[in-house]
């Protein structure tokens, strides 16, 4: 699986071959915590099945949400190049999951045996710091409707998967998890969605969101065109939404 997600996009089974002796599955029941701000990054994690958020406790204990992330997702690895590597992020288990635990050392050697995948990582990385300007500047300046709104086609572009009527975000992202996204509380978000759903923008099928027309809604809301959201999109280059 590291051959086809992002952060490899373009490398091949067999460039992993030698990690596959030294790297461990470990499993979380939902809530566990995979790390916790302090603790050393000396571990890279491709996740399997399940979800993790990846969060920031303030100084009165509320949650800020920093990123998400799916089966196929590689996580963890930010801070490998840095000589003393520490987590600044909490991150936890958001259902029941598995991942593909990596030591960094494994990992770094690895890399010095292939440059290659060093490439391929400055491009991903590229692109997800490219992502993040653009998710910033989008709910800039927006009221809460308008920042929930862009917040879903930020999710749809990242997790989205065609149905038969729109796009279905594959993530059970709750009203909590998106307030603590965007920086607003439950309450307001809870009514920006129920606004949204009473326009037809938005509807919800067994807790997970769906876009019936994305391209309308962002030409409402968003700032970022559909050209701007598909040269960032962690989709492959298939063509698909």
């Amino acid at each position: 699986m590291l051959a086809t997600s992002e952060l490899f996009d373009g490398a091949s089974p067999a460039d992993f071959e030698p990690l596959a002796q030294s790297a461990r599955i470990k499993h979380y029941n939902r809530g566990d915590l995979i790390w916790v701000t302090g603790d050393k990054a000396d571990q890279m994690f491709l996740v399997l099945t399940g979800e993790v958020v990846a969060s920031r406790l303030g100084p009165d204990g509320e949650e800020y949400v920093v990123d998400l992330f799916a089966a196929g997702d590689v996580m963890g690895s930010f801070h490998f190049f840095e000589p003393l590597p520490l987590r600044f992020l909490d991150a936890r288990a958001a259902d029941v999951t598995s991942c593909w635990v990596i030591q960094r050392q494994d990992f770094m050697h690895l890399l010095e045996r292939n440059p290659k995948l060093m490439m391929l990582m400055l491009r991903a990385y590229s692109r997800w710091i490219v992502r993040r300007d653009l998710q910033d500047a989008d709910s800039s300046f927006r009221n809460v409707a308008a920042q929930v709104a862009t917040r879903l086609l930020h999710l749809a572009d990242q997790f989205g998967e065609p149905s038969t009527d729109g796009v279905l975000i594959r993530l059970h992202v709750t009203e909590t998890t998106l307030a603590n996204m965007i920086g607003a509380s439950r309450e307001n978000v809870s009514r920006a969605i129920a606004k949204l759903q009473r326009a037809g923008d938005v509807r919800r099928e067994r807790g997970l969101f769906v876009l019936p027309h994305p391209g309308a809604l962002r030409a409402r809301h968003s700032w970022v065109t559909g050209e701007e959201a598909r040269a960032v999109s962690s989709k492959k280059r298939t063509g698909r939404p």
